[in-house]
């Protein structure tokens, strides 16, 4: 997701009462709220690229659009339908020139007119994954300059990556750019002798006395795994995001050790959008939000510590589904390199511990994930199916009213629908939310206001689960031979962290089979908190 979006002009939203309150805010905050002028006069010279590349329309564009793709209307079944022709799949992956359209089902797909954004799910496993579809931000909070991190970043510009990400304090892809970069890695592992097998499905692994000896994998299509075949490896290295929920399912049947976690950011979410052109980009904020009545000088152990803050702000983005399953509704936010929309939105992230998974009855390794499906499956019934997001103005949030039925114009392209949110989210997660945005409207005035929308619900910023590994050898501690990296093991909370702690357990690997001699060290640099950091 997203960090906050914030009004700096003329437009203040009046202050928020609700009577005695018992509760305080506590905010960190960083220097230079406003954007860096060199930054200004990017976007601005960006802007003017897009302005004069529109000036030659297709009578056919609009229609499913990415880097300039148009398909005639009358190479698909019709607009707003649920499939897609063969037709337009192909122009997709022509246009791409990556099977990443050929990878998913036909229901996966909506032809939303004059949208980019035709997709139904922009959360998928495989080789394009999330992150190509995310907004492509590259900071870190595992040392910006460090040797490991430097290292991704001189690997992304090799790989088609603008210098410029060198330089940047805040350096930005955009989801357009990752996708080539991602073709080109892809081109030179294949130049290697890399095998890269498409349209698979990991089913099972294959385990014997504590040992991991292969996969088993079948075609994605085979819901029934017919066609499942056993690979064996002498390792298996699972860097499964953390929306491939089965999985987890998988490792447990194994008795692998998963550990649950508090969510370093909250699972629980909510885009904000304003006007583009009114908001400065803002530096990332914290405020922790304390109940004051359980807190206790001498012991802290009823202390209820909640951190409320923005996360992964995307001025001139938009709000995309990443469901995995159409009972759900599950959102993040992007943008592309021009950041050329008239929307800039974030999310506004509590942090949930295990405590609050007990407090629904939800125990062991998987309660976090039973967590984040309750609030998929309310949040899907608010919007009333069909992918439609349940919103609400900050200003009807804060008084828990819902004044009127039609809102501002949202991002999020396959609808919005008024909903009294409050309804949706647990009440010390609406609290935190109430307090924090009152305190983000008085570092950022114009924060609280008509315009502003917030949507629900983010739930997948982070791993709900653990998988313990080795700290200097990278391997399962419960089963020889695995190596759980990334986001979905709990190691990341990014793409660079990701690829950092890739890196680090490739060279853990190849240390193992004799590949590599040496200190990895040597090679990368040392990164902050590289090897058993929980995310």
């Amino acid at each position: 997701m997203k960090h906050q979006s914030h009004k700096a002009l003329w437009f203040r939203g009046l202050p928020y009462s609700s009577g005695k309150l018992t509760r305080q805010i506590r905010c960190a905050k960083r220097t230079g709220k406003q954007r860096y002028p060199s930054e200004k006069k990017r976007l601005r010279t960006k802007q003017k690229e897009l302005l004069s590349d529109s000036k030659e329309k297709s009578k056919f564009e609009g229609t499913w659009r990415l880097f300039k793709l148009a398909v005639p209307f009358d190479q698909h079944p019709g607009k707003d339908s649920l499939h897609v022709s063969d037709a337009l799949l192909q122009q997709i992956a022509t246009v791409l020139k990556f099977p990443v359209a050929s990878l998913l089902p036909p229901e996966a797909f909506t032809i939303v007119r004059e949208s980019f954004d035709a997709r139904k799910d922009l959360c998928v496993a495989g080789w394009c994954s999330a992150g190509t579809w995310s907004d492509g931000k590259l900071v870190t909070r595992i040392g910006r300059n460090s040797g490991s991190v430097l290292a991704v970043m001189r690997t992304l510009v090799h790989f088609g990556a603008p210098k410029q990400i060198l330089i940047d304090g805040k350096p930005h892809l955009g989801t357009d750019r990752l996708v080539p970069l991602l073709r080109n890695v892809r081109q030179h592992l294949q130049d290697l002798g890399v095998t890269i097998k498409f349209g698979t499905k990991v089913d099972d692994l294959v385990i014997k006395d504590r040992h991991v000896l292969g996969v088993m994998v079948s075609e994605s299509a085979d819901k029934l795994h017919l066609t499942s075949q056993k690979m064996e490896y002498d390792a298996v290295i699972l860097a499964v995001g953390h929306s491939a929920r089965y999985i987890y399912e998988v490792l447990l049947a194994h008795n692998v050790e998963l550990i649950p976690k508090d969510f370093t950011y909250a699972e629980l979410a909510s885009e904000v959008c304003h006007g583009r052109g009114k908001i400065p980009v803002a530096d990332y904020k914290v405020a922790n939000y304390i109940d004051k009545e359980d807190f206790n000088d001498v012991s802290d152990s009823g202390v209820t510590n909640r951190s409320c803050y923005s996360f992964c702000m995307c001025p001139g983005g938009q709000v995309v589904l990443t469901s995995t399953s159409p009972s759900e509704i599950c959102i993040n936010g992007m943008s592309f390199s021009r950041r050329a929309s008239k929307w800039a939105n974030a999310a506004l992230v509590v942090t949930v511990t295990t405590k609050d998974f007990e407090a629904l009855n939800y125990y062991g390794p998987l309660a976090g994930v039973k967590f984040q499906r309750v609030f998929e499956q309310r949040a899907a019934m608010m919007g009333g199916g069909n992918f439609i997001v349940p919103v609400q103005t900050v200003t009807d949030f804060l008084e828990n009213k819902l004044s009127v039925t039609s809102v501002p114009p949202s991002s999020y392209r396959l609808g919005v629908k008024a909903a009294n949110l409050h309804q949706l989210f647990p009440i010390h997660v609406t609290e935190a939310l109430k307090h924090s945005l009152v305190t983000f409207d008085k570092e950022l005035p114009g924060f609280i206001c008509n315009d502003a929308l917030l949507h629900g619900v983010e739930t997948r910023t982070s791993s709900p689960i653990q998988i313990p590994r080795n700290g200097d050898s990278y391997e399962c501690t419960s089963v020889k031979g695995l190596y759980p990296v990334g986001e979905g093991a709990g190691y990341a909370g990014g793409i660079i962290s990701a690829a950092v702690d890739g890196m680090h357990a490739g060279f853990a690997v190849a240390k193992k089979f004799s590949l590599f001699h040496g200190d990895v060290e040597s090679v990368l640099g040392k990164a902050q908190n590289v090897g058993v950091v929980k995310y």
